[in-house]
């Protein structure tokens, strides 16, 4: 008597996908990625702005964008600046990866409810912002555009 194997189910159900298809995805995503990047360095849209787009139901490209890649695609953010906001994201959260696998994904990701991404807003702050105007809170604010912040 013989006994016949069936092999195990593939979650595609066993149809594999074009090679061409796939590649034109790979190209499409990778576009789709170094478009933003290149928005962001123009100064088109801020690092808040490809987040927000990576959030979407279309957005899938742009979580593979490691935030190493975004901060310093930004004008005026060097390697250093770069290095010390990430450091800083890293000691906030007690995170022991690596600054390559810091994705947008990984800040994003739905299961740490936000947290991720208000250490990543308290890490961009250099920590020399003061209050909004002179005197805060006691005194009020004299003009509209009078601030206290130095940047």
């Amino acid at each position: 008597m013989t006994t016949r194997t069936v092999p195990a189910p593939r979650p595609s159900g066993g149809a594999l996908a074009d090679p061409a298809v796939a590649a034109a995805a790979r190209t499409n995503a990778n576009r789709r990625r170094a478009e933003y990047l290149t928005s962001v360095a123009t100064g088109l849209l801020n690092v808040h702005d490809v987040i927000t787009a990576a959030c979407a139901p279309d957005g899938s490209a742009l979580l593979r964008i490691s935030l190493t890649q975004l901060l310093g695609a930004q004008p005026e953010w060097g390697k250093t600046r770069v290095s010390a906001a990430v450091t800083r994201l890293r000691v906030l959260l007690g995170e022991p990866r690596t600054d390559r696998r810091l994705t947008v994904a990984w800040l994003v990701d739905p299961r740490t409810r936000g947290a991720r991404v208000l250490a990543f807003t308290d890490a961009l702050n250099d920590g020399d912002i003061g209050p909004p105007w002179r005197g805060f809170p006691f005194a009020p604010q004299t003009s509209p555009t009078q601030t206290g912040l130095t940047r």
